[in-house]
């Protein structure tokens, strides 16, 4: 009769030779993993639908769809599928972190249409490191892709290109772009869409930190990190001749103005030494036609209290005056600009009249009777 004895005596016999045991353990793991990896799994990838341009690299996993230089992208739909893999747990392991796919588009895909969608055949021999592997689609919906002959054009930059954070730095603040313009490149009616309206691109966003550097020096962007409004015109690309798409950008603090007008400011005749003339009256020697004229001027608000302030200092200090040395000195008479003194600093004027006539008032001569 058996007395149970057997198993324990069998492990004590290989505890004591552990040279087998060890031995006998290494070789039961090692045919474990071999014989697993061995094993045909199936394993689930979801992969984005990226539609490369003409020279534009991968990155990444993911299915690429790459165009021709001729064609631009419009739309694709799905934006993203999932394939299943089957093979060695091995085989699928080195291939899962970065399987790419890769389809085409052929040069007549439009077949002389100005735009088409057309659904794309997806099937392993998109995928060039399969190997071993077997790839089937899960997401059942086909992938259609829509494409269109690929167009030019030049928007113009402004301020509204720019947002402003808080948006009330936007007062009073003139954005000057270097160069005023980018060229664009994509199907025809987002270009369009972006001419009609160019705000709609938002080159980039500036902070109350960035003024002090935007207003002494100036701002570099570049327009490929900038944003769209609408998701149709993120298919649109920027071009530059010169290799670049850095914009500069300066900020111009506008300073709030204000108008005022004036009217019968009298225009003075300032007559030099040299431009004196004999036999001219004393009491009137030139008559001036207009004598009085009236003006506007314009001028930062900054330092009065109000218009009627600005007005009363404009009043004190302007002197309008005609140059006799601006006339030669055989003529009597002529036409003479308007000159200005005591205009305030950064103020601009406008005159009802630009020039005034002069004339030298000779003294009359009386023939005395012979």
């Amino acid at each position: 009769m058996a007395t149970g004895k057997g198993l324990p005596q069998f492990f004590d016999g290989l505890w004591k030779d552990r040279t087998r045991f060890l031995a006998a353990g290494g070789i039961a793991i090692l045919l474990w993993f071999l014989l697993g990896e061995k094993v045909t799994n199936r394993l689930p990838i979801p992969l984005d639908v990226t539609v490369l341009a003409a020279g534009e690299a991968p990155v990444g996993s993911g299915l690429f769809i790459r165009l021709p230089e001729s064609l631009a992208f419009s739309a694709v739909d799905p934006a993203s599928v999932t394939v299943s893999l089957e093979g060695p747990r091995a085989d699928l392991a080195a291939v899962r972190p970065l399987l790419q796919g890769f389809y085409d588009v052929p040069l007549d895909f439009l077949a002389g249409k100005q735009s088409e969608s057309n659904p794309v055949n997806i099937d392993g021999d998109l995928f060039p490191q399969l190997d071993s592997l077997r790839l089937e689609v899960v997401h059942a919906t086909p992938l259609v892709l829509s494409v269109a002959k690929r167009d030019a054009g030049r928007i113009s930059l402004g301020a509204g290109n720019i947002e402003f954070d808080p948006p009330t730095l936007a007062e009073n603040m003139d954005v000057v772009f270097e160069p005023s313009s980018l060229s664009v490149t994509g199907p025809q009616a987002p270009i369009q869409r972006l001419r009609e309206d160019p705000s709609l691109f938002k080159l980039a966003t500036i902070a109350r930190s960035d003024l002090a550097q935007g207003e002494r020096g100036e701002l570099s962007f570049r327009a490929a990190q900038g944003s769209f409004e609408e998701e149709a015109l993120a298919r649109l690309r920027f071009v530059d001749g010169g290799g670049s798409d850095v914009i500069k950008v300066r900020l111009k603090r506008r300073r709030e103005m204000v108008i005022v007008s004036l009217t019968d400011v009298e225009v003075v005749p300032f007559v030099p030494s040299s431009a004196k003339r004999d036999n001219i009256r004393m009491e009137n020697p030139l008559t001036l036609e207009p004598a009085t004229i009236d003006v506007k001027v314009t001028l930062p608000k900054e330092g009065y209290a109000d218009k009627d302030e600005a007005k009363a200092a404009v009043g004190r200090a302007l002197n309008l005056f005609v140059d006799l040395g601006d006339m030669a000195f055989t003529e009597l008479a002529g036409r003479l600009p308007i000159r200005i003194e005591g205009l305030p600093d950064g103020a601009t004027i406008e005159f009802s009249v630009d020039v005034i006539d002069v004339t030298w008032n000779e003294i009359d001569t009386v023939e005395e009777p012979e």
